[in-house]
């Protein structure tokens, strides 16, 4: 009962000792500045809407006025008198927007189009976070494999070695066998040593994503280098893909603004409401209740320039939707060639392993009763491990393009 309960513990052990994908996509999503900058731009663009609406709602305010020495005029006697004196007045203004030809709905459409974009935004900034994750992932993926299969050269580019040696001892192999067996296995361990280096700067970059520690000893999810997605959906590429919702919304955007700026030059129709306290000689209440229309005759050419700046921004936008839709097919379908590609070279590569390894068994056979030179034996053993390299190199590759289809899908 006890070895069963220690191999439970032990399973469960190594089981938590692995590093999910899901679990790094998470906590960066969680804890990466870009994300929380992204949702602090929704928060930013909602206060927008905000400021929007208040436009059409009562605008009250208070004065107060203090006159330290002011001239006042005064009939008298059929003439007009002056006189200095201080005075002062207090007084409550209300004003009511009632029209102005459209300009704040359409300034409310565009905050609240703002707003949806700050949404895609940040939903863009996700999808992006999880492809640079994805990559990285399966960076380290590769590189683990690697280091596994340069460990396996390097015993057997050791085993070469001290074979080698005793030949040598036996007088049956000549200093040069030894000499270039220790070559190969120095080179060997330098390749090994670069992969090494290259699954560090790996696991500190998605530190610097999730911001936690990894280390080169943690087990990751090593058969996402080998899966094959066969249902991935790139039919509605177009209608998924952030980056073209988002072209889509600013284009609408463009619209609304352009919409606002013609309105203002319509000007607006305002209900003003005042009540006063004025003590100036005498003291007195005055109110008002009056309607007030403004628009503006002349301005320096400022608002016409802004149409037609609202008018070029509208066509760049679409312009840029059509830009962005292009080289999403154009991307879309190099991804579709090179994976069929990746297919072919996968099975090529597989059968080349296999013939790789036959061949280098034959040629060690040979070369332990003499019959193959060093040379032949390294050649053989370089060509099962870059045959096995190649087809790492394929899964990766194969792997990287479904992780940009799944971007581009907005996943």
């Amino acid at each position: 009962m006890r070895v069963v309960f220690i191999y439970l513990f032990s399973f469960v052990f190594v089981q938590a000792a692995v590093v999910s994908l899901q679990e790094c996509i998470d906590k960066a999503l969680q804890t990466h500045p870009d994300i929380k900058a992204a949702l602090l731009q929704i928060q930013q663009r909602h206060k927008e809407i905000a400021i929007q609406k208040s436009m059409m709602r009562p605008q009250l305010s208070l004065y107060a006025k203090y006159d330290i020495s002011r001239t006042y005029v005064m009939p008298q006697g059929g003439a007009f008198h002056t006189i200095d004196e201080n005075g002062w007045g207090v007084g409550i203004a209300l004003n009511q927007r009632i029209y102005d030809f459209s300009k704040t709905s359409h300034m409310s459409a565009y905050a609240k189009t703002r707003h949806q974009i700050a949404k895609l935004s940040f939903k863009e900034a996700k999808a992006l976070m999880r492809y640079q994750i994805r990559l990285t992932y399966a960076t380290i993926l590769l590189q683990k494999a690697a280091i596994r299969a340069y460990n396996y050269d390097v015993k057997t580019k050791e085993a070469y070695y001290r074979q080698a040696k005793a030949l040598v001892k036996a007088g049956l192999k000549t200093k040069a066998d030894e000499s270039r067996f220790l070559a190969a296995l120095y080179q060997s361990k330098k390749r090994l040593t670069l992969a090494k280096a290259t699954l560090q700067k790996a696991l500190k970059k998605l530190e610097y994503f999730t911001g936690e520690k990894f280390s080169p000893n943690d087990s990751f999810e090593e058969e996402i280098l080998y899966k094959e997605f066969k249902n991935l959906d790139y039919t509605n590429v177009i209608d998924n893909n952030i980056q073209i919702q988002m072209a889509k919304k600013h284009i609408k955007s463009a619209y609304e603004l352009l919409g606002a700026k013609e309105a203002e030059r319509f000007g607006s129709l305002d209900l003003v409401m005042e009540a006063n306290r004025l003590s100036n000689l005498s003291q007195y209440n005055t109110t008002s209740i009056a309607l007030s229309y403004k628009i503006a005759l002349y301005n320096g050419g400022r608002l016409k320039s802004q149409i037609e700046q609202s008018k070029i921004a509208a066509l760049i936008a679409k312009k840029e939707e059509e830009v962005k839709k292009r080289a999403i097919y154009e991307e879309v379908d190099a991804i579709l060639i090179d994976l069929k590609e990746l297919q072919t070279r996968i099975e090529a590569q597989r059968a080349q392993i296999d013939f790789a390894a036959v061949t280098k068994k034959i040629i060690e056979a040979r070369y332990k009763q003499g019959l193959a030179t060093y040379v032949e034996l390294l050649d053989a053993q370089t060509a099962f491990l870059q045959a096995k390299l190649e087809l790492l190199e394929a899964f990766y590759e194969r792997l990287a393009r479904y992780f940009r289809l799944e971007y581009l899908n907005g996943k």
